[in-house]
Parts: structure tokens; sequence; C-alpha cells
């Protein structure tokens, strides 16, 4: 059965300057009501092989991007493109730009990720000092992540700025 670290303390194991990243992966469009098909989409990428070519290994990213008023967002799940490759043939990319992020490990099974991240939105940060800022939030798997059993744990970023 996952685990729930709900009742752990909510920190960031770190907030600082993260450097920019280039992901190359699948993209899609969901919204709320719709993110709970994001696990589709993985195996959509997970059929294609894990395109390798010019990529950074053993590190798979699940990115949150041009999220809208209404709620919809574009999500891309991939791995990093080393420094001037050539994106893999069926790949599009995502820019995670440089800047302050609020970085969350969690050592939970990956169906709780929603809940992880509704915690951090609505628990972290309205008491911490920070508001978010222009950028996509961005998942991290690891090497210690296994993605045919969801264990091993996993990160969230989150784009900060000081609370004004």
């Amino acid at each position: 059965m996952p685990q729930d670290s709900s009742a752990e303390t909510l920190k960031p194991v770190r907030v600082g300057r993260l450097g920019k990243r280039v992901i190359a992966g699948i993209d899609g469009t969901y919204d709320f009501e719709t993110r709970a098909a994001i696990p589709t989409q993985w195996a959509n990428y997970t059929a294609m092989g894990y395109p390798r070519d010019g990529m950074v290994e053993d590190e798979y990213y699940g990115v949150s991007h041009d999220i809208r008023p209404s709620g919809e967002f574009g999500y891309i799940c991939g791995m990093q493109l080393q420094k001037d490759a050539a994106v893999p043939l069926g790949l599009t990319t995502q820019i995670v730009p440089a800047g302050n992020y609020a970085k969350f490990r969690f050592s939970n099974h990956i169906s709780t990720i929603g809940r992880q991240m509704d915690r951090v939105m609505n628990v972290w940060l309205p008491g911490s000092g920070y508001q978010m800022a222009d950028g996509p939030v961005v998942e991290f798997y690891g090497p210690d992540f296994n993605g045919r059993t969801g264990e091993g744990g996993f990160e969230l970023w989150l784009p900060v700025r000081k609370r004004s």
C-alpha cells in the first residue's frame, strides 16, 4: 500500500537557484479533472523505448508548463537533453528556465504525487514567505525511481520568489 506522508513536516530540502534544463519528450494538455490521464502519457513515452540518444541518463522529468487561468496546462514527460544534442525523432522540447525553486523530496509511491502537490501548494506555500514565480512546475525522477513499480521516490520543484 502506498505510504502517505501527510503527517510529516512539509518543508523543502532546498530553496535556491537551479540551472536551465531542456526536456525532450512527449507533450499533452490537461486540467484538474483530466490530470489522472498523465500516467497514460508516461506509458506512451515508455512504449517509445525512452529515446536515449543525446539524453542525460537516469533522470526523468514531468514538466507542467503554460499553466492557464482556466486550469488547463501543458505537460511534457521525458528526459533532459544534453547540451547541443539533437532532439530525438518524434519528441518535442520544453525549457525549464534557470531560476529559484523550492525543491521537495518525497519517498512515497508515485500514486501520491497529486496529494503531495496539493500539500505543497495549499499547506507549505501560504505560510512559507514565498509565492509562485513564473515558470513550470517540475517533477524529477532520479536513478532510484522504478517506473514499473512506482517506488523509489520523486521530487517536486516549485518556481518561487520572496513574497512582496
